[in-house]
C-alpha cells in the first residue's frame, strides 16, 4: 500500500467517523445533536462536536464546543433518530456545563418535530445554567432536576421561549424540578415568553436583583390544557429587589396565566421598584371563566414601590379572580402602587387590601379624618358613593358622593360595576366603568357627580381613589342600585 492510498484511507476515516459541523457565516458554528447520549466532547480544540463514538454529537459535547470560543455565537440544533414518537428524552447524569458563551439551543427535533426533553432523573443538581450574555433557549423541556430548571446568573439579553419547565405534558412520569422553575439572579433584560412553568418545588419564576426583564405569554401553575392546576410549590412569579420588569402586556399574546400556585400568584417585595403588571389572568383558567385559585393572594406587594397593577388603556387591566386570599394585598411600607382598571372579584379576602405593620391580614381599613395616616399606599381613603342613577335605558350612569382626604390635592376616582358585593360589604371591582379627576378643598373634601357610559345595569357600584403619586385606596363600600344614602365618616 503506497503512501497516497494510506492518506486516502485516513481522510475517509476522519470524514465518516465524525459528524460535520455546519458553519453559519458571520454567526458561528451550528452543531447538530444526533444522539440521546450524555458523554462529553472528545477533543475541544478540533472544533467538532464528537463524543468519540461513531458519528455521535451529544448535547453536552455541543455545549462544550460552543463554550470553547466565546467570540462567536454558535447554534445547537437537534436531529435525533432514536427515541419515543412524541419526544426525544436526554437523560442527564451529571451537571451540564454552564452556557458561558453566546449561543442558541433550538428545538424541536428537526427530522420529526418532536419535543426535546432534558430529564434530570431526580439527581441533586440543576438543569440549565446560563452565565453568558446573548443566549437563546427555544423549544426545550426541562424536567426532574433535583434543583432549579433554569438558572440565569449575571447575564444580559437572555431569552427563554416556547419551553416547558416542569412536568412534561406527554409523559406524566417526568415531574417538575425540585426547586424554582426559572431562577434569575442579578441579570439584565431577560425575556421569558410562551413557556409553561408548573409542578416545580419552589417559585415558578424567581427574579432576584437585576432589572429590565419581560415575562409574557406564559402559563404558570396549570397543566397542559390550562383547565386544572399543576401548582408550583411557591409563588407563580416572585420579584425580589428587582426593578423595571414587565409582567404581561396589553395584547392577548402577552397575557400570562398565573393560577393554581401554592402561594401568591405574583409577589413583588424587598425594595423592588417601577414594575408593571398588566393584562394577565391571575386565578383563572385559560378562558378567564373558571376559578383555579392561587392559594394565597392574587398579587402581593410587600415593601415595594411604584408597582403599576393594571391600567385604563385597552387590554391593560388584569383579571384577578377567585384567589384564596386578597385580590391585591399592598403591605407595610409599600407606597405609590396604583391598582386601576382591573377586574377583581370572587377572591376569598378583600379585593384590594392595604395592610399596615400591626393590622390583621384581611379587614377593611376605615377612612380617617384628613387622611393623615401612613403605611401601605399611604392608607389612602376611599370615596363614599351616596347616590346612583341609571339613565337613557341603562346606557349611562350618574354617580354622586364625596372623597375626604388631604387638603388641596388632586385625585383620580375609578368606578366599577358588580353583580354581587364582597362579604365585607366593600368592593370588589368586577367591571371597570371609567374614572374622573377631582380635587379636594382646603377642608380636604371633594364632592363629585360623574356620568359614565355603561353597557348594562349593575347591582352594585364601588370606587377607589388614587392620589397623584399612584397610591390607590381599598374599594369603597358597595352602593346598591336605586338606594341613596350618605354614610358618615368612619373613625379609627
Amino acid at each position: 500500500m503506497n503512501r497516497f492510498t494510506k492518506l486516502f484511507i485516513i481522510i475517509c476515516a476522519l470524514l465518516f467517523s465524525q459528524p460535520f459541523k455546519l458553519t453559519v457565516s458571520g454567526v458561528g458554528e451550528t452543531f447538530e445533536v444526533n444522539t440521546r447520549g450524555d458523554e462529553g466532547d472528545y477533543e475541544l480544540t478540533d472544533g467538532i462536536c464528537w463524543n468519540g463514538v461513531g458519528q455521535e454529537c451529544t448535547l453536552r459535547a455541543a455545549i462544550e464546543q460552543a463554550n470553547y470560543d466565546p467570540t462567536t455565537a454558535d447554534t445547537i440544533e437537534f436531529n435525533i433518530r432514536s427515541g419515543f414518537v412524541l419526544s426525544k428524552v436526554i437523560n442527564v447524569g451529571t451537571t451540564l456545563p454552564a452556557l458561558s458563551s453566546p449561543m442558541s439551543i433550538q428545538g424541536p427535533n428537526k427530522s420529526d418535530s418532536t419535543k426535546i426533553v432534558l430529564d434530570g432523573q431526580g439527581l441533586p443538581f440543576g438543569g440549565v445554567t446560563i452565565s453568558s450574555d446573548d443566549v437563546l433557549l427555544d423549544s426545550i423541556s426541562i424536567s426532574q432536576f433535583g434543583d432549579y430548571g433554569i438558572n440565569i446568573i449575571d447575564a444580559e439579553n437572555v431569552s427563554v421561549m416556547n419551553c416547558t419547565i416542569g412536568k412534561f405534558q406527554f409523559n406524566p412520569l417526568l415531574s417538575g424540578n425540585g426547586s424554582h422553575g426559572i431562577f434569575i439572579i442579578n441579570a439584565t433584560g431577560v425575556t421569558i415568553q410562551n413557556s409553561r412553568i408548573n409542578d416545580n418545588g419552589g417559585d415558578g419564576i424567581l427574579i432576584q436583583g437585576g432589572y429590565g426583564h419581560i415575562i409574557r405569554g406564559n402559563v404558570i401553575g396549570l397543566e397542559v390544557t390550562g383547565t386544572t392546576a399543576e401548582p408550583n410549590a411557591g409563588n407563580g412569579i416572585r420579584i425580589v429587589d428587582s426593578d423595571s420588569n414587565v409582567v404581561g402586556g396589553n395584547s392577548i399574546d402577552e397575557r400570562n396565566i398565573i393560577s393554581g400556585n401554592a402561594l401568591d400568584g405574583l409577589l413583588v417585595e424587598d425594595d423592588s421598584l417601577n414594575n408593571i403588571i398588566m393584562g394577565n389572568f391571575i386565578g383563572s383558567d385559560l378562558t378567564g371563566t373558571k376559578i383555579i385559585a392561587n392559594q394565597m393572594n392574587g398579587i402581593e406587594i410587600s415593601n415595594a414601590f411604584n408597582t403599576q397593577i393594571g391600567g385604563v388603556g385597552s387590554g391593560e387591566g388584569n383579571l384577578i379572580y377567585g384567589n384564596t386570599g386578597d385580590g391585591v394585598a399592598v403591605k407595610y411600607a409599600s407606597i405609590n402602587n396604583p391598582v386601576i382598571g382591573n377586574s377583581i372579584y370572587m377572591n376569598g379576602g378583600l379585593g384590594i387590601n392595604l395592610i399596615g405593620e400591626e393590622e390583621g391580614t384581611s379587614r377593611v381599613t376605615p377612612n380617617d379624618i384628613g387622611d393623615a395616616d401612613i403605611g401601605a399606599n399611604q392608607m389612602q381613603n376611599f370615596p363614599v358613593i351616596t347616590n346612583i342613577k341609571y339613565e337613557q335605558f341603562n346606557t349611562r350612569i350618574t354617580l354622586e358622593g364625596i372623597l375626604e382626604s388631604i387638603p388641596i390635592a388632586p385625585f383620580t376616582l375609578h368606578f366599577y360595576g358588580n353583580d354581587s358585593c364582597d362579604l365585607s360589604g366593600y368592593g370588589e371591582g368586577m367591571v371597570y366603568l371609567g374614572g374622573s379627576e377631582v380635587a379636594t378643598s382646603s377642608s380636604g373634601v371633594a364632592e363629585f357627580s360623574i356620568t359614565l357610559p355603561v353597557n348594562e345595569a349593575y347591582d352594585y357600584i364601588t370606587a377607589t381613589a388614587t392620589d397623584s403619586n399612584g397610591n390607590t385606596s381599598e374599594f369603597s363600600e358597595c352602593e346598591i342600585l336605586f338606594f341613596s344614602r350618605y354614610l358618615p365618616l368612619m373613625m379609627r
